[in-house]
């Protein structure tokens, strides 16, 4: 019996188990998953209808936590934004430091709205650092030019950055992580999903 129990100890060790255990558990999450589909909640008697995403507070949430359509949609409404006061700033010939006043206080708070909890890809990151820097040239006056063999000179993103007091998206988002992640351990449910297992039937997705 002892005997057993050592190899048995031993053989929950070895990658092979460990890989079966892993692939077991996947299977029953999105089993789980598949059977929450299906689930019809009722208010008085009357079904709500099940929808892939929606609007709450003006973030849109989606069935498999992908923050896809808000950052798209945050960037969307900060280009909008910034059509208009960017234009309106250069015209009466404001200086960088009211321009990146009115960036901070206005475009960053529109671009970055709800990043506390995105769990958005490298790729979407990508595309809001690459809004912010060619707003923070736009202000700065350091634009891409063409060099007289043809080619173009790029200005550092890091002395345009400087200039403007700006600092990386993924700098600021990581702020606001963490002022929301210190608020957040003080409550019961977060340490609740701190001890729980992850429902996400794919390793490779980020969940928050």
């Amino acid at each position: 019996g002892l005997s057993g129990f050592l190899v048995g100890a031993e053989h929950q060790k070895s990658p092979d188990c460990r890989k079966w255990t892993r692939n077991r558990v996947r299977s029953q999450n999105r089993k789980q998953q598949q059977q929450a589909e299906h689930v019809v909640f009722t208010v008085n008697g009357v079904a709500i209808e099940n929808v892939q995403e929606f609007r709450y507070l003006g973030r849109i949430l989606e069935r498999h936590d992908n923050d896809t359509p808000t950052v798209e949609r945050n960037l969307k409404r900060a280009r909008m934004t910034w059509g208009r006061i960017g234009k309106l700033l250069m015209r009466k010939g404001s200086k960088v430091k009211t321009m990146v006043s009115f960036y901070k206080a206005i475009i960053e708070s529109v671009l970055l709205d709800g990043s506390e909890s995105w769990t958005a890809t490298d790729a979407q990151l990508q595309k809001v650092e690459n809004f912010q820097r060619r707003c923070a040239r736009y202000m700065t006056g350091h634009h891409v030019k063409q060099l007289e063999d043809g080619t173009y000179g790029y200005p550092s993103t890091e002395e345009t950055y400087r200039i403007a007091g700006l600092v990386p998206i993924t700098k600021s988002i990581q702020r606001r992580k963490e002022r929301i992640r210190k608020f957040a351990e003080t409550r019961a449910i977060y340490r609740r999903c701190v001890r729980s297992s992850p429902l996400s039937s794919n390793v490779n997705q980020r969940v928050w």
